[in-house]
């Protein structure tokens, strides 16, 4: 006989107590890993690479995660060069030529 395997997430009450992913590390388990480099995340930098680097955007107009009007907002913040295409956000593998023409353009350096 065969057991039926559930493949929803385990709940806060079929977890022991303190076992479950968004629990408060209780019962005495070891808290997160603080890795040597989280200042790299946590301090507030010097200068924003966005102002001083050059940068590339495609913007997939059929794209459902992330909005066209979002995508380019954010490309206009950054001062990026853009090219629009008709891709969902899977782009790198519906239009891999038109990935690799803004890749290549990003490596010249011009537009």
């Amino acid at each position: 006989m065969r057991t039926r395997v559930s493949r929803r997430p385990r709940s806060r009450r079929t977890c022991p107590a303190g076992r479950h992913h968004g629990s408060r590390y209780s019962d005495g388990e070891r808290g997160p890993v603080v890795h040597r480099y989280s200042e790299a995340v946590t301090d507030a930098s010097a200068q924003e690479a966005f102002r001083t680097v050059s940068s590339w955007d495609l913007i997939t107009s059929q794209d459902r995660a992330v909005a066209p009007d979002v995508q380019r907002s954010m490309s206009e913040r950054a001062g990026s060069r853009t090219e629009d295409v008709n891709a969902s956000h899977a782009v790198m593998i519906s239009r891999p030529g038109a990935v690799t023409r803004v890749i290549e353009e990003a490596a010249r350096g011009t537009r």
